[in-house]
Protein backbone atom coordinates (compact mmCIF):
# COMPACT_ATOMS: atom_id res chain seq x y z
CA UNK A 1 0.00 0.00 0.00
CA UNK A 2 3.16 2.43 0.82
CA UNK A 3 4.53 1.75 -2.75
CA UNK A 4 1.01 2.56 -4.03
CA UNK A 5 0.84 5.87 -1.86
CA UNK A 6 4.30 6.88 -3.07
CA UNK A 7 3.15 6.37 -7.08
CA UNK A 8 0.02 8.20 -6.52
CA UNK A 9 1.88 10.96 -5.16
CA UNK A 10 4.61 11.07 -7.67
CA UNK A 11 1.99 11.23 -10.19
CA UNK A 12 -0.14 13.91 -8.27
CA UNK A 13 3.27 15.69 -8.11
CA UNK A 14 3.73 15.39 -11.66
CA UNK A 15 0.48 16.92 -12.98
CA UNK A 16 0.74 19.68 -10.46
CA UNK A 17 4.09 20.65 -11.29
CA UNK A 18 3.78 20.92 -15.04
CA UNK A 19 0.45 22.35 -15.48
CA UNK A 20 2.74 25.60 -16.63
CA UNK A 21 4.73 23.17 -19.18
CA UNK A 22 1.55 22.14 -20.50
CA UNK A 23 0.12 25.60 -21.13
CA UNK A 24 3.15 26.81 -22.69
CA UNK A 25 3.44 23.77 -24.85
CA UNK A 26 -0.15 24.35 -25.28
CA UNK A 27 -0.07 28.25 -26.28
CA UNK A 28 3.54 27.59 -28.64
CA UNK A 29 1.19 25.25 -30.67
CA UNK A 30 -1.72 27.97 -30.70
CA UNK A 31 0.72 30.83 -31.46
CA UNK A 32 2.17 28.56 -34.35
CA UNK A 33 -1.52 27.77 -36.03
CA UNK A 34 -2.58 31.31 -35.81
CA UNK A 35 0.34 33.03 -36.61
CA UNK A 36 -0.15 30.24 -39.89
CA UNK A 37 -3.30 31.25 -40.43
CA UNK A 38 -3.08 34.90 -40.18
CA UNK A 39 0.23 35.81 -42.03
CA UNK A 40 1.22 32.55 -44.16
CA UNK A 41 -2.75 31.72 -45.28
CA UNK A 42 -4.15 34.76 -45.36
CA UNK A 43 -7.13 33.79 -43.40
CA UNK A 44 -9.23 35.55 -40.87
CA UNK A 45 -10.60 33.41 -37.91
CA UNK A 46 -13.93 32.26 -39.87
CA UNK A 47 -11.35 31.26 -42.79
CA UNK A 48 -12.34 33.40 -45.39
CA UNK A 49 -9.63 35.65 -46.91
CA UNK A 50 -8.24 38.85 -45.66
CA UNK A 51 -9.10 40.47 -48.99
CA UNK A 52 -6.99 43.01 -50.69
CA UNK A 53 -5.41 46.01 -50.21
CA UNK A 54 -7.50 49.38 -50.53
CA UNK A 55 -4.97 52.46 -50.09
CA UNK A 56 -3.32 53.67 -53.34
CA UNK A 57 -0.76 55.16 -50.75
CA UNK A 58 0.13 51.79 -48.59
CA UNK A 59 0.15 49.88 -52.02
CA UNK A 60 2.91 52.14 -53.18
CA UNK A 61 4.74 51.83 -49.35
CA UNK A 62 4.70 48.20 -50.02
CA UNK A 63 5.76 48.16 -53.41
CA UNK A 64 8.52 50.34 -52.63
CA UNK A 65 9.67 48.34 -49.81
CA UNK A 66 9.80 45.14 -51.95
CA UNK A 67 6.57 43.97 -50.91
CA UNK A 68 3.62 42.07 -53.01
CA UNK A 69 0.36 43.62 -53.00
CA UNK A 70 -1.66 41.33 -54.87
CA UNK A 71 -3.69 40.40 -51.40
CA UNK A 72 -3.56 41.26 -47.65
CA UNK A 73 -0.91 39.44 -46.03
CA UNK A 74 -0.19 41.53 -42.57
CA UNK A 75 3.65 41.65 -43.19
CA UNK A 76 5.08 45.02 -44.25
CA UNK A 77 7.98 44.58 -41.44
CA UNK A 78 7.10 41.48 -40.05
CA UNK A 79 6.58 43.43 -36.77
CA UNK A 80 3.16 42.44 -36.39
CA UNK A 81 4.42 38.63 -36.79
CA UNK A 82 6.69 39.34 -34.51
CA UNK A 83 4.57 40.87 -31.55
CA UNK A 84 2.69 37.60 -30.69
CA UNK A 85 4.30 36.44 -27.94
CA UNK A 86 3.70 33.91 -24.78
CA UNK A 87 4.35 35.18 -21.62
CA UNK A 88 2.92 35.68 -18.30
CA UNK A 89 0.27 37.98 -17.71
CA UNK A 90 -1.83 38.38 -14.21
CA UNK A 91 -0.11 34.77 -12.98
CA UNK A 92 -1.20 33.22 -16.02
CA UNK A 93 0.38 31.76 -19.30
CA UNK A 94 -0.90 33.77 -21.74
CA UNK A 95 -0.86 34.76 -25.31
CA UNK A 96 -0.88 37.96 -27.00
CA UNK A 97 0.73 41.11 -28.65
CA UNK A 98 3.50 42.77 -26.65
CA UNK A 99 2.86 46.19 -27.68
CA UNK A 100 0.23 48.69 -28.14
CA UNK A 101 0.68 49.48 -31.47
CA UNK A 102 0.53 45.96 -32.91
CA UNK A 103 -2.76 46.12 -30.99
CA UNK A 104 -4.11 48.80 -32.98
CA UNK A 105 -3.30 47.81 -36.22
CA UNK A 106 -5.01 44.41 -35.53
CA UNK A 107 -8.06 45.98 -34.52
CA UNK A 108 -7.98 48.30 -37.29
CA UNK A 109 -7.64 45.38 -39.79
CA UNK A 110 -10.59 43.99 -38.14
CA UNK A 111 -12.89 46.54 -38.20
CA UNK A 112 -11.99 47.38 -41.83
CA UNK A 113 -12.81 44.31 -43.25
CA UNK A 114 -15.35 43.72 -39.99
CA UNK A 115 -14.39 39.72 -39.91
CA UNK A 116 -12.65 38.83 -36.85
CA UNK A 117 -8.75 38.05 -37.42
CA UNK A 118 -6.99 37.90 -33.97
CA UNK A 119 -9.18 35.10 -32.64
CA UNK A 120 -8.69 32.12 -32.82
CA UNK A 121 -10.31 29.61 -34.74
CA UNK A 122 -12.10 26.44 -33.08
CA UNK A 123 -9.62 24.37 -34.42
CA UNK A 124 -6.80 26.11 -33.57
CA UNK A 125 -8.00 26.05 -29.91
CA UNK A 126 -9.15 22.52 -30.34
CA UNK A 127 -5.55 21.85 -31.36
CA UNK A 128 -4.20 23.67 -28.15
CA UNK A 129 -6.23 21.52 -26.02
CA UNK A 130 -4.76 18.42 -27.77
CA UNK A 131 -1.12 20.03 -27.25
CA UNK A 132 -2.09 20.45 -23.55
CA UNK A 133 -2.75 16.68 -23.05
CA UNK A 134 -0.30 15.77 -25.48
CA UNK A 135 2.33 16.61 -22.87
CA UNK A 136 0.36 15.93 -19.59
CA UNK A 137 0.31 12.59 -21.34
CA UNK A 138 4.14 12.41 -21.98
CA UNK A 139 4.78 13.25 -18.62
CA UNK A 140 2.82 10.70 -17.08
CA UNK A 141 4.15 7.96 -19.46
CA UNK A 142 7.33 7.85 -17.62
CA UNK A 143 5.15 5.74 -15.19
Amino acid sequence: MAELDKIIADITTTILDGVSDYEIAALSSLQGLFLQRIHNDRKTTSGMSLGQYRSIQYKKKRVDAGRQVDEKDLELYGNLRRSVKIGMSGGNNVMGFDNDMSRLIASGQENQIKEEVYTPSDSELQEMNDAYFRELDFRLNKF
